[in-house]
């Protein structure tokens, strides 16, 4: 049972790698090479797009006493059906097919409030394109054939009538119907069908793929109108809310990107004779890879549109794959610009859909380990690293794992770090480092006087230890009462060894009253004391709301 429990999954994590059947859907290309002179060796290079492929970018940070080790690794899955074996790998943050309007240029203006038009972002169509038809319409009126006769669509098969081809198998143009596109329309008694029946291999290709709408012209209204409905929601945008960035079920972007693909990549030029000729107008999916197939010769087992639908799932299958937490699609956080990311050396990427790591880079750059103590609230000591980004392209947020001294210590997230910038990670608690704050509290009036002070003396002791084979450097921060403002209360500050400075805790963006700290140096094996003492002076007949005693 075990083993067959080991075979069952390594099925699962099997590769999709497949030979391509005939009844799939294939993209081909014909190249000719033209060579003026002998050469020995040339190279190839084709450039397509394939969908169903997402990444995001994960990290290890490696730390030690002289700097740190940055490896950027991408999480990738891909289900293209091929492995991708000793690969070149790049990673962009681009979207390929994504749609980017030209920025509005306002002009800033100082005065007076006037009335202003904004310029118009999008140019309009130049004026006069209908005569770039006029020797078309000329020569087609000059060269127009003997009267044909109207077609209606037709459901109905009869004998095939006595039709005479060309050599090239082409129906002769005087006197006959022509059937190129006609598209399910027929002459009068002859059905399309019957024309097929007769029609050398040359013409036969297309006139099929012909049959086939007329075969799906048939089909219930009810099952059409099904068809028209999710023809219909396959083409919607998406919501204004979800575009730029990830929906709840975390495959917006994909989303997004599949429907500007329809939108950029299926487009055509109306031909001369179409109504309003000279415009762009979507293509008809299924009918294009229909006359697509039989210009091959590949007969499709199924209609192009359900091929098309289950390429497009798996496609969305691969993008909705969840990601490891504080993983994110590099996309949105990218902001405006671009960037690429490089793997320094080949990587093996199978076709499963499933999530794999694979190395990028390995940059080093500068670190400093500083360490932070707040007593007051908790007396461990948190070790904390201050690195910069060797690389001149951002670092997108990601997970993060930390190893110091070649230990794992923990895993964090990554925050958004610009080229050669610095950045914090915070590494846990040092167990190697240890402090002990205690406090002393005592009352003294000031005199026997009827108006007198009552001196509250709060002396705090702090010793700091230190069992590394190294000197460290130590923060330690601490917090002072602060009056009210209308409060008759009076905050003196005394007998401060070594002096504390004032901290407002600005790069939390949470600023602090009150706030001090020490930044002393700890040595290797060695310990540090701290004294401070602050005495609250209030009236002798007053008392402090909550007690006199401020520290615990």
């Amino acid at each position: 049972e075990r083993q067959r429990r080991d075979l069952e999954q390594r099925r699962q994590l099997a590769s999709t790698a497949h030979r391509v059947e005939a009844q799939e859907i294939t993209k081909s290309v014909v190249c000719r090479l033209r060579v003026e002179q002998e050469v020995e060796q040339a190279r190839l290079t084709v450039r397509y797009q394939v969908p169903g492929v997402v990444w995001a970018p994960t990290y290890q940070v490696r730390v030690s006493n002289d700097g740190a080790e940055i490896a950027l690794r991408a999480l990738v899955a891909q289900r293209s059906g091929e492995d991708w074996s000793g690969v070149r790998l790049s990673v962009s943050t681009a979207d390929p097919v994504s749609w980017t309007a030209l920025p509005k240029m306002t002009a800033l203006r100082i005065g007076r409030r006037q009335t202003y038009e904004e310029p118009a972002v999008e140019r309009p169509p130049p004026a006069g394109s209908e005569g770039l038809f006029a020797d078309y319409d000329a020569e087609r009126r000059r060269l127009a054939p003997p009267s044909v006769p109207s077609f209606r669509s037709s459901r109905r098969a009869v004998s095939p009538p006595n039709l005479e081809f060309d050599a090239l198998g082409n129906l002769p143009v005087a006197g006959s119907a022509s059937f190129g596109g006609a598209g399910g329309l027929e002459p009068e008694g002859i059905p399309i069908a019957s024309a097929v029946a007769e029609a050398p291999a040359a013409a036969m290709d297309f006139d099929q793929a012909v049959l086939a709408d007329e075969m799906e012209e048939v089909a219930p209204k009810k099952e059409r109108a099904r068809r028209a409905k999710r023809k219909m929601a396959a083409m919607a945008p998406p919501p204004p809310a979800m575009r730029g960035g990830r929906s709840r079920d975390e495959s917006t972007a994909v989303a997004t990107s599949v429907f500007e693909a329809q939108l950029l990549d299926e487009l055509e030029l109306r031909g001369p004779d179409a109504p309003h000729r000279g415009h762009l107008a979507r293509i008809d999916r299924s009918r294009y890879f229909r006359e697509m197939a039989t210009r091959t010769g590949r007969p499709l087992a199924r209609s192009p549109s359900s091929l098309l639908g289950d390429a497009e799932r798996a496609a969305i299958d691969v993008a909705r794959r969840p990601l490891p937490a504080d993983a994110a699609l590099p996309g949105p956080a990218s902001g405006h610009f671009d960037y690429t990311y490089d793997a320094d050396a080949v990587v093996d990427v199978p076709s499963d859909g499933e999530l794999h790591s694979v190395p990028l880079s390995v940059r080093r750059g500068a670190c400093e380990l500083t360490y932070i103590v707040v007593p007051r609230s908790d007396p461990a000591v948190y070790r904390l690293a201050q690195l910069e980004n060797p690389e001149p392209s951002p670092l997108l947020p990601g997970p993060a794992e930390i190893y110091v001294d070649g230990q794992y210590v923990l895993t964090a997230a990554l925050p958004v770090v610009p080229g050669q910038g610095r950045f914090e990670l915070g590494l846990g608690v040092e167990q190697a480092v240890r402090c002990a704050r205690n406090v002393r509290f005592r009352e003294a009036r000031s005199s026997d006087t009827v108006v007198a002070t009552n001196d509250l003396h709060h002396e705090l002791r702090y010793e700091l230890a230190n069992d590394l084979d190294r000197d460290v450097q130590c923060e330690v921060r601490e917090r002072v009462p602060i009056p009210d403002e209308d409060a008759e209360v009076v905050i003196e500050e005394r007998g401060v060894e070594p002096p504390w400075e004032t901290y407002d805790q600005h790069e939390r963006r949470a600023r602090i009253r009150g706030g001090r700290r020490w930044r002393v140096v700890i040595p290797t094996r060695g310990s540090v004391e701290l004294n401070a003492t602050y005495v609250v002076r209030i009236y002798a007949n007053h008392q402090i709301a909550g007690g006199n005693r401020r520290e615990r």
